[in-house]
């Protein structure tokens, strides 16, 4: 007999429920500087947030094949590194204003210098799956994340009740499930993973915050 039925479905659906697209919270801190004289704080940036994505996964395989079949053997892991998210615009700009200055300091229109990873990247960026009780059931933390791309916003006399929704693209390193955790990110680091620097010990040599063994001296 078939472990599958309408009535087995329909017992756990009513027991456990479904996870509700529209039941979610995102949650960021921008630099502080890019908040400056805005009255404008992260909460408020935050609540904005129209819609998300928890980002993919992926396992990188190579194929090997000697005799028979291929096998596929996993060679590194990829997190996806962008994510798009749509932010609802306030009256006063002040939430487009604040992904101007954000992407400004990152680079430099004028000068075309780049900042320091430290500076730009946000502190943290998660995205939470609620329940019908509000309360979070998932959590995905990105790492070292900051505003790559933000779309334009278009204007028209035709649209009366047409409202401005502002769709900016994070980059990011990886992410992880779970709340913050400070101690893991790699963007409050002393060593900034965007430097050049790099210093040597007796037994490895750090290079913008990775550390690599070397081989023995003779």
């Amino acid at each position: 007999m078939a472990a599958f039925s309408i009535e087995n479905f329909r017992s756990l659906v009513s027991e456990s429920g479904l996870a509700r697209k529209n039941r979610f919270e995102v949650r960021m801190s921008a630099p502080p500087r890019v908040l400056e004289g805005l009255d404008f704080d992260n909460q408020s940036l935050s609540l904005m947030a129209e819609n998300a994505v928890f980002p993919e996964l992926n396992i990188n395989s190579e194929v090997f094949s000697v005799w028979g079949p291929a096998i596929h053997r996993p060679k590194s892991i990829n997190y996806g590194g962008f994510m798009m998210i749509a932010f609802h615009v306030d009256q006063d700009m002040r939430v487009k204003k604040i992904f101007d200055r954000w992407m400004d300091s990152i680079v430099d229109g004028r000068q075309y210098t780049v900042s320091f990873q430290r500076d730009y990247t946000a502190p943290f960026v998660t995205i939470s799956q609620l329940n019908d009780t509000d309360q979070e059931t998932y959590t995905v933390t990105l790492e070292e994340a900051f505003p790559a791309a933000q779309t334009q916003l278009d204007v028209n006399h035709g649209l009366l009740n047409a409202f401005h929704v502002l769709q900016v693209n994070f980059r990011f390193r990886r992410w992880y499930v779970g709340e913050p955790n400070y101690g893991v990110n790699t963007s409050r680091n002393s060593l900034d993973r965007n430097s050049i620097v790099s210093q040597e010990t007796d037994s490895h040599t750090v290079v913008g915050g990775h550390i690599f063994k070397l081989q023995p001296r003779p």
